[in-house]
């Protein structure tokens, strides 16, 4: 029996960020996943199409992002000690 106060996939956001590949005709094999700090701008290249997702927790990020790379995404896994925002980028063609 699951605890009700344990951390969740947030599945709002997994769902946003797998609409977010499909919208640019991308294969999730070409997509990067990642956590980082809230206010953190390392991600913020022009030449990629990125998306982010503030979570409730780190735990939420982490969980979130390890059903992420179950469905076939690549680990950005750089992060510090808090990470709350959830991202997904690839490549612009």
């Amino acid at each position: 029996m699951s605890n009700s106060t344990e951390p969740k996939v947030d599945r709002a956001a997994a769902e946003k960020a797998m609409r977010h590949i499909s919208h640019y005709g991308g294969q999730n094999a070409n997509w990067y996943v990642g956590i980082e700090e809230e206010g953190s701008d390392r991600d913020t290249s022009g030449n990629r199409h990125a998306a982010r997702y503030k979570m409730a927790s780190g735990d939420h990020a982490k969980l979130t992002m390890s059903w992420l790379l179950e469905m076939g995404l690549k680990a950005d896994d750089e992060y510090g000690a808090d990470p709350i925002v959830l991202f997904i980028y690839t490549k612009k063609s």
